[in-house]
């Protein structure tokens, strides 16, 4: 049995109903991973059961880079047309199963010291030479999202989460399988490994926040309003850079509605009166306005899909990049920066 298999079998133990775990895996390096590398695959029910022990690939790949979300998610619509399924998506989560400590230990690579972990962990899983990531599962999970996101930002509030790993600040983040390798150039191929298991220790949310003493009121700021208007700089958002090296921009960032907002040309100024090339704005962060006649129809999400088909533009990296620059943000906010 897959090493992989149990260790979800062990974490996930209270699944909701119309909930999946989910995973990924891919080869090379993680920091400059293939297209589509972080697109989840759902474990099969009968999987985590028992019943029957099959799943995507990414369970038994032995030489990937092998990941699961330390939630679960619900099947949604995604509106491309490819019909619903599931994804690693904080509108489509359903639960937290677990609160992951990352980067704890002596290693090159770890930034805080394994007494920080006050909790006996469910497991400990080396993802690098003395380097470890606790996972604590949660008994019962945190099924309201708000309740959930306040916890893991109180850790990293608190200091016991690297604010230098932003990204994956959110239930929507992810650690590594215990049968894998850390991809990264610098390790060399080397082999994950589970440390310590022992699926029956777990936690009630208030059992963790009374251990680590987190004050969870001291980071409302991370409530799903709040993390949505946090703004970033104009000179920090990668879509107005690529904007600009199409020569789509046509002036300065300007504040507009407590955001800020930059003319551009009109991807579709051919639909335009008199092909007039006004009246379209991009607004920093992700925005997507055209006050002619088509603007109410048309999205950021089109202009993404637009930038993907006649450009060749990545929008997928630079999603990652504008949500990595936007907890950036938020850890600045907490920290009263």
């Amino acid at each position: 049995m897959s090493t992989n298999v149990e260790f979800l079998r062990g974490i996930f133990q209270d699944i909701p109903s119309d909930a999946r775990v989910v995973v990924c895996g891919f080869e090379g390096d993680p920091t400059d991973p293939p297209q589509y590398a972080w697109a989840v695959k759902p474990v099969p029910p009968a999987t985590m059961k028992g019943t029957r022990d099959i799943g995507p690939r990414a369970l038994f790949a032995e030489d990937w880079n092998n990941y699961t979300a330390v939630s679960s998610f619900t099947k949604a619509d995604t509106g491309d047309g490819k019909g619903p399924r599931f994804r690693r998506r904080k509108n489509q989560f359903a639960a937290l199963h677990a609160v992951m400590v990352d980067d704890i230990g002596t290693g090159p690579g770890a930034k805080l010291d394994m007494n920080r972990l006050v909790l006996p962990p469910t497991a400990l899983v080396e993802t690098s030479p003395d380097n470890f990531q606790g996972w604590l599962r949660l008994c019962p999970p945190v099924t309201d999202r708000g309740q959930a996101e306040r916890l893991i930002m109180a850790m990293i509030h608190d200091g016991f989460q690297a604010a230098l790993d932003p990204g994956m600040a959110g239930v929507t983040r992810v650690g590594r399988l215990p049968l894998g390798v850390n991809g990264k150039r610098k390790y060399k191929g080397w082999n994950v490994r589970l440390a310590s298991f022992a699926p029956s220790i777990c936690y009630s949310a208030e059992e963790i926040i009374e251990a680590f003493g987190l004050d969870l009121d001291a980071v409302r700021v991370s409530s799903r309003r709040s993390r949505r208007h946090v703004s970033i700089e104009a000179t920090d958002d990668p879509y107005l850079r690529v904007l600009s090296e199409l020569k789509m921009v046509q002036g300065q960032p300007e504040k507009y509605e407590g955001t800020l907002r930059v003319a551009i040309a009109c991807p579709w100024i051919e639909e335009h009166s008199d092909r007039a090339d006004t009246g379209a704005a991009y607004f920093v962060g992700g925005g997507f306005r055209c006050h002619h006649a088509h603007g109410e129809e048309l999205t950021f999400r089109d202009v993404k899909d637009w930038l993907r088909a006649e450009c060749g533009i990545d929008t997928a990296a630079l999603d990652r990049k504008v949500q990595r620059t936007r907890d950036r943000a938020i850890l600045a906010k907490l920290r009263g920066g």
